[in-house]
């Protein structure tokens, strides 16, 4: 099958305290609205959160800024790259778009961690996404080389008070940074911190007044205008 022809595929990051099952339940608007578009395939995190069925991609035993265990989140996210190759696009939510971005850029940057070509990916979908607050990781985010080819979509919530929408924007500058060439999308919705309802449609089916309603068929939009040039 031609690349032009076939589904997009998005690896999905959960986020911190949930599991791939979860993710996958509070997704089913963005599987709906990417129908015969995309192929949308969740992984866990290796490590036990605060009960064995729930899951993290690192731990921070020593505080919220001392991240330990992103080397196995790190092997994790490449073997299922390689394991469901080819992948087109990582999706994470909130601590998951967090591990995706990093994992990203370290991908490209680092010449020890680079993937095989089979786990090489060049596309984030992001939201409630942040730079991770270990400064370890969070300095590879404005250290590394320019001209990186990294695309990248980004959604948060304007009432979300867990990761806030000035977070959510200081990754997608960074990631912009990177390279002013690359396909980098910002865009918002009235929630808080979830992953928004998206519908089918573009935005000509919608001429209503509601403005919510309005930025919901916009963001829809948007992100499957996004997930699209992927193949292109």
């Amino acid at each position: 099958m031609e690349a032009s022809n076939r589904l997009v595929r998005i690896l999905c990051l959960h986020g911190h305290e949930q599991n791939a099952q979860l993710f996958r339940q509070r997704t089913g608007s963005l599987r709906k609205a990417l129908k015969n578009t995309a192929e949308l395939i969740y992984i866990d995190a290796p490590h036990q959160s605060s009960t064995p069925t729930l899951r993290t991609w690192w731990l921070r035993p020593c505080g919220p800024q001392v991240y330990e265990g992103w080397e196995e989140s790190r092997k994790r996210i490449q073997e299922s790259l390689q394991e469901h190759a080819p992948i087109d696009i990582l999706l994470g939510f909130s601590q998951g778009a967090a591990a995706a971005a990093l994992y990203l850029v370290q991908q490209q940057h680092t010449e020890a961690l680079s993937a095989p070509a089979e786990a090489a990916v060049q596309s984030l979908i992001s939201i409630a996404g942040f730079i991770p607050r270990d400064e370890r990781y969070r300095e590879v985010f404005y250290s590394t080389q320019r001209d990186l080819e990294l695309h990248s979509c980004h959604i948060y919530g304007d009432m979300d008070d867990i990761i806030t929408p000035e977070q959510s924007r200081e990754l997608s500058q960074a990631m912009a940074a990177m390279d002013p060439t690359s396909d980098v999308v910002v865009c918002s919705h009235s929630g808080g911190h979830m992953v928004p309802t998206l519908r089918k449609g573009d935005t000509s089916s919608y001429d209503g007044d509601d403005e919510d309603m309005r930025r919901v068929v916009v963001l829809s939009q948007t992100v499957k205008d996004f997930v699209r040039r992927r193949l292109h």
